[in-house]
C-alpha cells in the first residue's frame, strides 16, 4: 500500500513540475497527461478485484446429454395421447400411462417401443388392441 501511494505522489508532484515548466500551451496537454496517469494509478488496484472472465466458444468434442430434437419429442406426446385415445375407443379401457419410445434415423421417426399402464383385469385386451394395431412390428409391454 506504501508503494501505491508513493507512485500516485510522485506522479502528481512530475505532473506539476513539468507543467510548471513547460511552455503556455503545452501547459493544459501536460496537465491532462498527468491527471491520466494518476487516474491509471487510483485505478489499478480496483481493477485486479474485477473476475476474469475467460469466453471461449463451445468444442465440438463435448458431451451433451440433452437431445434437443424438439420436433421428435412433440411428436413423441401427441402419438402418446393419440395411442391413448385409440386404446380407449377401441376396447372402453382408460390407460393411466402411456410411453413411446421414437428413434430418428436419417431424418425420419420411427416408433421402437410402447408401454401402457392399465389396471390388471384389462392387461389382455389391450395387449390384443395393441397387437392387432401394431402387427408385432414395434416392441410392446401392457403393465399394471
Amino acid at each position: 500500500m506504501k508503494l501505491y501511494f508513493t507512485a500516485l505522489l510522485f506522479s502528481a508532484v512530475a505532473g506539476g513540475i513539468s507543467a510548471a515548466v513547460a511552455a503556455k500551451p503545452y501547459q493544459k496537454h501536460l496537465r491532462f497527461l498527468a491527471s491520466l496517469i494518476c487516474l491509471a494509478i487510483i485505478v489499478t488496484p480496483f481493477a485486479r478485484l474485477a473476475p476474469e472472465i475467460q469466453l471461449s466458444p463451445p468444442s465440438a468434442e463435448e458431451d451433451y446429454e440433452y437431445s434437443y430434437d424438439l420436433a421428435a419429442e412433440q411428436a413423441e406426446q401427441d402419438a402418446a395421447a393419440a395411442l391413448q385415445n385409440y386404446i380407449f375407443e377401441q376396447t372402453g379401457v382408460k390407460t393411466e400411462n402411456v410411453g413411446i419410445d421414437m428413434e430418428r434415423v436419417e431424418g425420419q421417426l420411427y416408433i421402437r417401443a410402447v408401454r401402457v399402464k392399465v389396471p390388471e383385469e384389462h392387461h389382455s385386451a389391450v395387449k390384443d388392441c395393441l397387437d392387432t394395431l401394431l402387427e408385432n412390428t414395434v416392441k410392446t409391454e401392457v403393465y399394471w
